[in-house]
């Protein structure tokens, strides 16, 4: 018993005496790094250039830059007709709860999303939508011209 407690207690020190390590195996995956899903990488984007290609951490999308949405980014009312037959849904959440409807299965994208600070600018379309072609710029909404100024010039 006493060798059992001096063993767990030796091994306590040597886990507590080893330098923390950022580099995740699972998580906090560099850019570079093979990944399943955006949440194991740094930067948010999880990118895959096919849909048979293995995907891979990669920055977010700069200025001017091709971009998707973020995931879930976009909302639809349940009870707007614009998602139908949901009798179960609209039980559940209510007839005006607002439901992502980008959301995809496996959180890569084929674009990445914009920069912090910076917007997707895109127009979503069901056609876009089958295609895997909802990609816009990344632009900076402080950079943009008020309508009412624009009309005065």
């Amino acid at each position: 018993m006493r060798t059992l407690l001096v063993f767990l207690a030796c091994s306590l020190a040597a886990v507590m005496a080893a330098p923390p390590q950022n580099k995740g195996i699972i998580i906090n995956l560099e850019n570079g790094e093979l990944c399943l899903n955006s949440l194991q990488c740094k930067s948010s984007c999880c990118h895959r250039t096919s849909g048979v290609s293995l995907a891979r951490c990669i920055h977010l999308a700069a200025d001017k830059q091709e971009c998707s949405t973020k995931h879930g980014q976009h909302y639809g009312v349940v009870g707007s007709g614009l998602l139908t037959g949901g009798s179960w849904l609209q039980s559940q959440v209510g007839d005006t709860a607002a439901v992502p409807l980008n959301k995809t299965l496996y959180g890569t994208y084929y674009r990445c999303p914009c920069e912090s600070g910076l917007k997707c600018k895109t127009d979503i379309s069901i056609c876009g939508s089958i295609t895997n072609t909802n990609f816009g710029v990344c632009y900076d909404p402080s950079n943009e011209v008020p309508s009412d100024t624009a009309e005065s010039s």
